[in-house]
């Protein structure tokens, strides 16, 4: 109890303060841990502990602004009436030279202190076992990877694990890559980690799965965003084939689907989400092509959006296969050419008929 219990809500309560701005933690130590009392080996030695667990974790949590003391008092009884208390001899020679009473350590609050609600990680139900816990760890991970309520600081830090944890996958790979890793070149602690991702290294490689798909499609702008010219499609097409050029043989967020995929469906959802969104992208280009008179009014646009998203992905694959972009090249040219003609076939569209087609 006295080692156990502040260790446990110590994890779970500095690092909260830590994303909160800062905070303190105040342990209750024991003078006795310094003295040798006959028949007191397990409390001392409890005692102890403590006081050094403060010092560890004032250490860890004192730069990101979260102080932890310990107060270690000697006997603390109301006076006895009439009569003396052992524990009065025992306090002989301390600072105070008597007992404490009760009040004097509800005088000696630590200021700046805050209280701060932490709700408990979920344990597997009883009779349930390790089954009903995993089912609900995957649902987690499905639902989504961002903690609730962090302050500012707390996302600019979990972005950094993000970001840290990314650049160390392209350089170690999956397998190679620890914890310890990533915490060292985000410059965070365990204990901020874990805060940020309970679940640990999987936790972790899927919110990096999500910062990928974002970046696939942050590289792609701002032409992606809405290609409504053939300059705009030329364009797109270009820094699309340069980023994969510049990437390479490995995909990260492919290599993380592939690896996550096996126990983690957050993974399948985080990449089916990127191609709806990058497909949707597409379509709006095609769509505004299409509303500008630029292509036949019976185009079907999902369609052909689907179409230059397999290219693209096509292509990509094949690439990362030979390190060669030849094919992604010719998929892309190919699929745009063949939209262009479609437009360069297509009759003049009457008068009003762009406000139509604007409408639709």
């Amino acid at each position: 109890m006295n080692v156990k219990a502040p260790f446990f809500l110590t994890g779970e309560i500095a690092p909260a303060m830590a994303a909160a701005g800062g905070g303190a933690v105040i342990n209750l130590g024991s003078w006795i841990a310094r003295l040798a009392v006959p028949v007191g080996a397990l409390y001392s030695s409890s005692k102890g502990a403590m006081e050094t667990l403060t010092r560890s974790w004032a250490a860890e949590f004192g730069p990101q602004g979260v102080r932890v003391n310990a107060i270690s008092p000697g006997v603390v009884l109301e006076p006895w009436p009439d009569q003396s208390h052992p524990g009065e001899a025992m306090m002989n020679g301390t600072p105070a030279g008597r007992m404490g009473r009760p009040g004097d350590r509800a005088r000696r609050g630590v200021p700046g202190s805050r209280r701060v609600s932490v709700r408990p990680r979920h344990r597997a139900g009883r009779g349930r076992g390790r089954r009903a816990d995993r089912g609900r760890r995957d649902r987690r991970l499905e639902v989504g990877t961002v903690p609730k309520e962090l302050t500012a600081k707390g996302q600019a830090t979990r972005g950094r694990v993000i970001e840290a944890a990314a650049e160390v996958l392209r350089e170690s790979g999956i397998e190679g890559v620890t914890l310890e890793d990533v915490m060292a070149r985000s410059h965070t602690s365990k204990s901020q980690l874990f805060h940020y991702f309970p679940d640990g290294k999987d936790h972790l490689l899927l919110a990096v799965a999500q910062y990928e798909a974002d970046q696939v499609l942050d590289v792609q702008q701002p032409y992606l965003g809405c290609p409504d010219s053939w300059e705009a499609w030329q364009q797109w097409r270009d820094v699309t084939v340069r980023h994969y050029e510049e990437q390479g043989e490995r995909c990260l967020l492919g290599t993380l689907a592939l690896y996550l995929g096996r126990s983690t469906p957050g993974a399948r959802a985080v990449v089916i989400e990127l191609m709806r969104r990058w497909q949707e992208y597409l379509a709006v280009g095609i769509r505004a092509l299409r509303t500008a008179g630029h292509l036949p009014a019976d185009l079907d646009v999902d369609e052909r959006a689907a179409a230059l998203l397999a290219a693209v992905q096509g292509g990509v694959m094949i690439l990362q296969a030979t390190g060669r972009a030849d094919h992604l090249r010719a998929a892309l040219d190919l699929a745009i050419g063949d939209l262009r003609r479609l437009g360069e076939s297509a009759p003049a569209p009457a008068p009003g008929e762009d406000r139509a087609r604007a409408r639709g």
